[in-house]
């Protein structure tokens, strides 16, 4: 029995060696394959890759025509806008020029070196007696009426001939006035280059800030920025 027991046990072995040497086999004839599939596998990778390439560079060509072909339109279209002729830009001085043969605007002046450039600055309300607001455009109340013998003008001790105690050169009426807090009433213009010149010489005063006549600060809205 004990024999018979050992001859199976070599059965047994044998049997085992039997399957490893299978198992054997067949692993290797797996990686064989794989071995084969491998060069296969970088084959179709590189051409997949190669194709994206060829589809990248394609829509970069395709992407450039486009851009091509919006610079041609852009191109073309700055063509008809320069072929087009333009309105020229008129002057200022042209302008009033033509609104001086206006009815309405026959005897306003249009001096180019003095009324055009103060009409920007020049007030746009009207009195209730019907006289024009001599201010500036600034001005949130307006400036009382410059006309002699009118009713508005009553109160005042100034009007449109009062010579402008700054410059001396023009009166209120050639050019916007103020009227400061003081009660005295001076060009817009001429407080501001006043104020804007300050002190004259090493010695620092305020004296550029006094009204001219009654030594009072020149306090006003419209000078607040400066003053």
């Amino acid at each position: 029995q004990k024999e018979k027991e050992k001859e199976n046990d070599q059965e047994n072995e044998q049997d085992k060696d039997k399957d490893k040497d299978q198992d054997d086999k067949e692993k290797e004839k797996e990686k064989e394959k794989e071995k084969q599939k491998e060069p296969e596998q970088a084959k179709n990778d590189a051409d997949n890759a190669n194709e994206n390439e060829k589809d990248k560079d394609n829509n970069k060509d395709d992407d450039q025509g486009q851009e091509k072909d919006k610079d041609k339109d852009k191109e073309e279209e700055n063509k008809e806008k320069e072929a087009q002729p333009q309105p020229k830009q008129k002057k200022l001085s042209e302008i009033f020029l033509e609104l001086a043969k206006v009815d309405t605007m026959v005897d306003v002046c249009n001096d180019e070196t003095f009324c055009v450039l103060n009409a920007t600055k020049c007030s746009r309300i009207t009195h209730t007696c019907g006289h024009a607001c001599n201010g500036t455009i600034y001005d949130s109340t307006p400036l009382p009426c410059l006309e002699p013998g009118c009713s508005l003008n009553a109160d005042c001790n100034f009007d449109k001939d009062t010579d402008c105690a700054i410059c001396y050169t023009d009166p209120l009426i050639a050019m916007p006035s103020i009227l400061l807090e003081c009660g005295h009433c001076f060009h817009y213009d001429c407080c501001v280059s006043m104020i804007s010149a300050k002190w004259n010489g090493m010695r620092i005063t305020f004296g550029f800030r006094q009204c001219p006549l009654c030594r009072q600060t020149m306090r006003h809205p419209s000078l607040k920025s400066i003053n």
